[in-house]
C-alpha cells in the first residue's frame, strides 16, 4: 500500500511481470518538476527455501535494470526483512544492489532494536 499525496501528480506504473518472492507497487510521481519512479517493495515475513537469497537476489536485479530503463529518479522504499547491519550474506545483497546500480541507501541508523540486537529491515534506497 502506498499513500501519495493528492496535491502530487501520480500514476501507478504497469509492471510487465509478476516478482516472485516480492511484492512490488511501482508508482511514477512528479516532484519538482522531475518524474520519479517510486518502488515499493515488501518481502516475505519468513525466509524459506535453500536457494531463497539466491533467487531474491535474482529478482531485485531484475527490478532495478527495468526501474533504470524506466526513469532516470528513482526511489525504492520498503521492507525486504534482509538484515543489512549483519556480516550475513543478505547484507551483502543489498550492498551489492547499491553498488552496481548506483544506489544510496539513506537509512544509516537502526530501525529495529532489540535487548540483543540492533538492525535495519526497511531500506530507503535513491
Amino acid at each position: 500500500m502506498a499513500f501519495i499525496s493528492v496535491l502530487l501528480l501520480s500514476k501507478k506504473v504497469k509492471l510487465l511481470r509478476t516478482f516472485k518472492f516480492i511484492e512490488v507497487l511501482p508508482i511514477e510521481v512528479r516532484i519538482y518538476n522531475k518524474d520519479v519512479l517510486i518502488i515499493a517493495v515488501c518481502g516475505p515475513p519468513k525466509v524459506s527455501g535453500k536457494d531463497y537469497h539466491t533467487q531474491l537476489e535474482d529478482k531485485l536485479c531484475s527490478l532495478c535494470i527495468w526501474a533504470e530503463l524506466q526513469k532516470q529518479n528513482i526511489v525504492i522504499a520498503g521492507d525486504l526483512t534482509l538484515k543489512r547491519l549483519s556480516d550475513q550474506r543478505e547484507s551483502k545483497i543489498l550492498k551489492d544492489i547499491e553498488d552496481i546500480y548506483g544506489l544510496e541507501c539513506l537509512i544509516k541508523d537502526p530501525t529495529r532494536i532489540t535487548k540483543n540486537s540492533s538492525t535495519f529491515l526497511d531500506v530507503l534506497l535513491t
